[in-house]
């Protein structure tokens, strides 16, 4: 980075960074009661007050409060009461079929915790609370509160860099009929694509524990559909799960150069598998589980354009177990990836993997041939709103030797030190070990790197690392969205295939952006806009780029 672009970044970060106390704006005081912005972690109940565990739950009741609490005067207008009567509020039962208890049983302070994760990621609710309330005789009641989010969605969003646009138009309704279904249609415009797709998902299927999902997608080249039936794991105890799917892909993959298209192939994968896993002991502090899952997998990939390798025709069998080992220490932070939700992170150990191996011993026609893939992730809390997250991913093919195999890692650091200020960071390594003819990662404005056009660079290993400051100027205007600011810079690189790894080639960018947070919607979507400038000049161009879209960059 330049010393000029240095001094620029700093000037301006120390600004936005001094703009509220500027403003007389500070963290309130014990004393005055008021809630400017919260911080902090929440690790299950508080200490402070009793658990109740043990205790037998008498009645379990159920509080839902719409969108807009028409109890507080300054959402009883007649505004938020129209919004209030086009939604339809989630239904009592909708709330009562992701409950992780029922009425005679002992009450568990972590199964509670667990409930409202629940109903926050799958519900999409806000505000939630399960309580126990003593009625006498070593007996609880347990009040279930929530609130409503907006979940119709006219979907609008958009990302890119100049005039390389991605487009996303449709509608999709995550709580149809208040009944926690999801349907949707999208009309999406990808650099070398446009596709519709159609989706449908139903965590309840009658009133059951069976999920049902499935979506269709029709594009100029090809088309996709996918169907599945699963039991899951639904909570931490839950003692086994059952799964179903099929899916059948054709769609053009494009290989870009310098941000260029070069060469194109057509793929064509059908899978259909299922298995079935079970619990070993598992309790709602430590998870332990063991699976075994049969999938078949038949591949295509034909070359086209000025592509001169032969096309590929592979039928898998693939048999193997699966394990899943999981400490659970969950904390609940707010303004961390989105404003003032509540967003929930484990931060005990987490091993999740599977291994599929296909022989033609066992099955005629089939390639011999071995896939594992598997995750790993890991936090750490060193204070309020001050964490760290590490993420470690892989998967495979050994076939003849190891082929398009693919491992990445990410490292993420928050810091929510002042109540209006968050400092983000994030590093990634990736990388793809004898990469298939159509196998690329690619790096560019859309992808966290801003200050350079869409696609501009293409490799099989990739390195990532972006630097935030997340300013919260005003936490809600006419009850509706959220505003701030970010100052950030990024620095990146993706080398081709057979060059080496060299620190001179990193590309970096600096800038500042616009951040919306729309408080009542289903997701507490982010919108961005930033503007950045390379370092580097990109074919002899070093213009500011515009990027956009729909939530942060990590």
């Amino acid at each position: 980075m330049s010393p000029r672009a240095a001094r620029w970044l700093a000037l301006t970060g120390t600004v936005l960074w001094l703009a509220p106390l500027l403003r007389g704006a500070a963290p309130p005081s014990k004393k005055s009661g008021k809630r400017w912005f919260s911080r902090g972690s929440v690790r299950a109940a508080p200490e402070k007050e009793p658990s109740f565990r043990g205790y037998r739950i008498a009645r379990i009741y159920v509080i839902r409060r719409q969108i807009f609490d028409v109890s507080i005067p300054s959402e009883n207008k007649m505004g938020y009461r129209a919004v209030n009567h086009l939604h339809i509020t989630t239904q009592e039962r909708t709330v009562r079929e992701q409950l992780l208890f029922n009425e005679g049983d002992l009450f568990n302070p972590e199964l509670a915790r667990e409930t409202e994760r629940a109903l926050r990621q799958i519900l999409r609710l806000r505000d939630v609370r399960v309580k126990a309330v003593p009625v006498g005789g070593g007996r609880v009641d347990v009040l279930v509160e929530s609130q409503d989010t907006w979940s119709t969605e006219i979907l609008l969003s958009m990302s890119g860099t100049g005039s390389e646009t991605n487009y996303l138009l449709g509608a999709r309704e995550r709580n149809a009929l208040g009944l926690g279904k999801k349907v949707g249609f999208l009309y999406k415009k990808d650099t070398d694509l446009i596709s519709r797709t159609f989706s449908y998902d139903d965590p309840a299927l009658l009133g059951t524990r069976l999920r049902l999902a499935g979506n269709y997608q029709d594009t100029a080249d090809g088309s996709s559909r996918f169907l599945s039936l699963e039991r899951p794991f639904y909570s931490s105890l839950t003692r086994y799960s059952v799964k179903t799917q099929g899916s059948y892909d054709k769609s053009d993959t494009i290989v870009y150069q310098d941000g260029k298209e070069v060469d194109r192939y057509t793929q064509e994968n059908r899978k259909l598998g299922g298995g079935v896993g079970f619990s070993l002991g598992s309790t709602t502090r430590r998870i332990r589980r063991l699976g075994l899952g049969y999938s078949y997998q038949h591949n295509r990939l034909d070359a086209a354009g000025s592509a001169a390798t032969a096309g590929q025709d592979d039928v898998y069998h693939l048999i193997g177990p699966s394990m899943e080992w999981q400490q659970v220490d969950f904390i609940t932070e707010d303004h961390i990836r989105q404003y003032t939700r509540e967003e929930d992170f484990n931060l005990g150990f987490s091993l999740k993997g599977n291994v599929g191996v296909s022989q033609s011993r066992w099955v005629p026609g089939a390639a011999n041939a071995t896939m594992p893939q598997g995750t790993l992730t890991q936090g750490r809390l060193w204070g309020p709103g001050n964490l760290g997250l590490v993420t470690f991913q892989g998967n495979g093919r050994y076939e003849n030797g190891w082929q398009d195999t693919e491992t990445k890692i990410d490292l993420e650091y928050y810091n929510h030190f002042l109540p209006w200020s968050t400092w983000a960071g994030h590093l990634a390594w990736d990388q793809v070990l004898h990469p298939a003819e159509d196998t690329q990662l690619l790096l560019g404005g859309d992808t966290g790197l801003r200050g350079y056009p869409v696609n501009q660079f293409a490799g099989n290993r990739l390195f990532l690392a972006n630097l935030e400051n997340r300013l919260f100027f005003v936490p809600e205007v006419l009850n509706f969205f959220g505003v701030g600011a970010v100052v950030f810079g990024d620095a990146g690189y993706a080398w081709p295939r057979g060059q080496a790894v060299r620190f001179e080639d990193l590309r970096a960018d600096y800038g500042a952006g616009l951040r919306i947070h729309l408080t009542r919607a289903s997701l507490g979507q982010v919108l961005r806009l930033d503007l950045a400038w390379p370092t580097r000049a990109n074919n002899g161009n070093r213009s500011p780029v515009w990027t956009f879209g729909t939530s942060q960059v990590f």
